[in-house]
């Protein structure tokens, strides 16, 4: 099994996971960089593009 408590909650669930020693390092690193990478894809999509422009219009307007 690979978890060896229940977790409370997600969180919990994923910290639990990686830091418990893994049989498969490389399958550690893939999901590592696959969740890091929706992570940031989500927080471009939600705040990037909203940012960057608002900073883009905030430069126009001041300079």
């Amino acid at each position: 099994m690979l978890f060896k408590k229940k977790p409370s909650s997600l969180t919990e669930g994923l910290l639990f996971k990686y830091d418990v020693p893994h049989q498969l390092p490389l399958m550690t690193i893939i999901e590592r960089t696959r969740i890091a990478v929706f992570i940031m894809v989500k927080l471009f999509i939600l705040n990037g593009a909203a940012l960057e422009t608002r900073l883009k219009y905030w430069d126009y307007r001041h300079f």
